[in-house]
């Protein structure tokens, strides 16, 4: 019954790979914010939002 809560080797690659893409797509996201935050002001912040979870997601 409990024999498949472990994951796979190619489920935990997976797992990882999301992981860091999350983390990448969170420093894009956070760089993109204060960027924008401070050279556009903050009414494009939702553009922003938009094209960073197009590219990561």
């Amino acid at each position: 019954m409990f024999k498949n809560i472990a994951l796979p080797p190619d489920e935990r690659m997976t797992v990882g790979t999301f992981a860091s893409q999350n983390l990448r797509c969170i420093v894009i996201f956070l760089s993109a914010w204060v960027r924008n935050t401070f050279s556009l002001g903050c009414t494009s912040i939702y553009r922003v939002m938009i094209l960073v979870s197009w590219s990561c997601w």
